[in-house]
């Protein structure tokens, strides 16, 4: 219902509810969001480091939690010490770590690629 009061014709008010889908869903398809220029060599050594130390720390607490599973099974179960060498045991251990590795690096990079305005933003705050 319109408003009489608020000095906008009808034709005026019915443009404007018509033009306003068309203007939100222009947007999304075409997000401003890259940056018009290159990153700088700081910026991408900066995203590299955030990549590599996020898959490190990953790498570490998987590979913690792992371990300690594969030592509480050797320790309790004789037929797991029995089943696995030292190369199988080592390697339930390594996997993980190396997938946590890699997945939480490529999530570092696929989000500063997807909104870097908002990722590198922060990053030339912090260096």
């Amino acid at each position: 219902m319109r408003d009489p009061t608020s000095g906008a014709s009808a034709r005026a008010e019915g443009l404007e509810l018509h033009q306003r889908p068309r203007v939100v869903v222009e947007k999304m398809l075409n997000p401003d969001r890259m940056l018009d220029r290159r990153l700088s060599q700081a910026e991408t050594r900066g995203i590299g480091w955030d990549a590599g130390l996020g898959g490190f720390i990953a790498a570490a607490i998987t590979g913690a939690y792992a371990g300690a599973a594969v030592v509480w099974a050797n320790y309790s179960s004789p037929r797991f010490r029995k089943a696995f060498g030292v190369s199988g045991k080592l390697a339930m251990v390594v996997t993980p770590a190396f997938f946590a590795f890699l997945l939480k690096s490529h999530l570092v990079v696929a989000y500063a690629i997807a909104d870097n305005r908002k990722y590198i933003a922060p990053l030339s705050d912090q260096r």
